[in-house]
């Protein structure tokens, strides 16, 4: 039987003793919303990364890719909220959870194979390692 969430939070905590700043903040914020008595009705992009257990940045993909829908018709530079039943039926449905999967590597591999085809340039346009050039 797999422990409560909580329990694996703690252990993850307690087996890395060296964590970053950005690290703690997110484990404190997990921790925060996990340990609600009652999730929130709607959560932010954060909050909803947290539920589904990705990135913060996978979840503009998912939207974008029609996979999570935020509540209401938000523009595209708005704070977007989701409903908090929605993202648990989605992360408790396995053809759901890896529709999702496979449009995050998706995007990330196409990300990535770009990535590699276009050439690095320096400050100044020019192509190189990025050491300055000393004229003497």
């Amino acid at each position: 039987m797999n422990p409560p969430i909580n329990e694996r939070l703690k252990s993850l905590a307690s087996a890395n003793g060296r964590r970053t700043n950005k690290q703690e903040t997110a484990f404190a914020r997990a921790k925060a919303l996990l340990d609600h008595r009652r999730l929130p009705l709607r959560v932010g992009v954060a909050d909803a990364a947290i539920l589904l257990n990705v990135g913060e940045h996978d979840i503009p993909v998912l939207v974008r890719a029609g996979v999570l829908e935020p509540l209401g018709d938000p523009q595209p530079n708005a704070v977007k909220y989701f409903m908090t039943v929605d993202l648990l039926e989605r992360a408790d449905d396995r053809a759901r959870l890896s529709e999702m999967c496979d449009v995050i590597y998706e995007y990330w591999s196409k990300k990535n194979a770009k990535a590699k085809t276009i050439p690095r340039t320096g400050k100044n346009g020019t192509r190189g390692t990025g050491r300055r050039r000393v004229n003497g």
